[in-house]
């Protein structure tokens, strides 16, 4: 059995994981002592080799997926409320991608924390990262639960009658939300002796750290889970098809695309969810006392469950395709079409050069 922590410790430990300091530098601080090495240098070189070329995979492949998506969605057939969501998603998406993967990549590779670099950065990027985390995060679980209403509710006029205007609204309001939750990130301090970035003080980060668990974790884990699993039970009652009002429609029809494609990623972002959840919870109750085993197994868990989750915002536009005829066609178009058009550019510049 290793030596035990106390809760001043774990709490710190968990404030040194947020801001992706190294085990070794952990160790090494006052506040954990006494650990000497596991002789685990190696695995933890080879996570740090993992997670780094991983969140640039994640940023090429969620870069040009989340540019599609924008781009394809915008011209597909879908009804306007739902499309301004799908769209602002990628958005969303891409912008979280462009923060933390890069971030993330600098961290692993380089043992550079840009959050580190200076007090404004500290501020905003602590700020930007989890304003638009939390908007992803709602944004998902409002296109789960418009999916479950349509499909419980296939003849409600209020559903049917949503516009761009309503999406709009709503969007505002989330954003505001967001900025309300959020804003504390502001009075974000630069910590000399320990080398990280908190918010004003230990203890006003462990209260975020709740706050964010339950409004970024907890309920839209919630809510993404009750409405894909809800489809899923309709979809079972209805025999797959959508509802009698559409029972003889193809199973290429806008609506049946658009079920398949939030149906997909919902059914992702619960299954990516479980671990990073599961872990804050945890951290966050302190229900064990923390040990040297358990403590290379938190960073091991943790490290690897935020790699896992932050899938979510490279893998959509993948899944789209996967699972929507639609999408694949409109895609196919847009590259046969741009094919052209370069053709045509080149035909051009030829015909100049003769």
């Amino acid at each position: 059995m290793g030596k035990e922590y106390s809760d001043t410790t774990s709490a710190k430990y968990i404030a040194y994981l947020e801001n992706l300091r190294s085990h070794d530098e952990v160790l090494q601080t006052d506040y954990i002592s006494g650990m000497n090495s596991s002789g685990s240098d190696d695995w933890h070189l080879i996570l740090d080799y993992v997670v780094g070329y991983s969140n640039i995979v994640f940023l090429i492949m969620g870069t040009i997926g989340n540019l599609l998506i924008i781009i394809i969605s915008s011209r597909q057939k879908t009804r306007p409320f739902t499309k301004l969501f799908i769209v602002s998603e990628a958005v969303w998406d891409l912008a979280i991608l462009l923060l933390s993967s890069i971030r993330y990549a600098y961290n692993s590779l380089y043992s550079i924390e840009i959050r580190n670099h200076n007090l404004a950065m500290c501020k905003s990027h602590s700020f930007l990262t989890y304003f638009f985390n939390d908007i992803s995060s709602w944004v998902l679980m409002i296109l789960s639960i418009e999916r479950f209403l349509l499909l419980k509710y296939p003849t409600n006029s209020k559903l049917k009658s949503l516009t761009v205007k309503h999406a709009s609204v709503i969007t505002v309001i989330l954003l505001g939300l967001s900025f309300v939750k959020n804003f504390l990130h502001f009075l974000s301090v630069y910590d000399e002796t320990d080398k990280i970035c908190i918010i004003y003080s230990l203890e006003i980060q462990v209260v975020i750290s709740y706050v964010d668990l339950v409004f970024n974790a907890i309920i839209p884990f919630i809510g993404v889970a009750m409405s894909t699993i809800g489809t899923l039970i309709l979809l079972r009652i209805h025999n797959q098809k959508l509802s009698e009002n559409v029972s003889n429609s193809s199973r290429t029809s806008s609506a049946v695309q658009v079920l398949k494609m939030v149906l997909a990623i919902s059914i992702y972002n619960f299954i990516t969810a479980i671990p990073q959840t599961i872990l804050s919870i945890i951290l966050s109750s302190e229900i064990f006392n923390y040990d040297e085993a358990k403590l290379e197994i938190t960073f091991l868990f943790f490290r690897l469950s935020l790699l896992f989750y932050i899938s979510n915002n490279a893998i959509k536009f993948y899944l789209y395709i996967f699972v929507s005829t639609s999408y694949r066609k409109m895609l196919l178009y847009i590259l046969k079409f741009s094919a052209n058009k370069i053709e045509d550019f080149t035909t051009k510049i030829s015909v100049v050069m003769k």
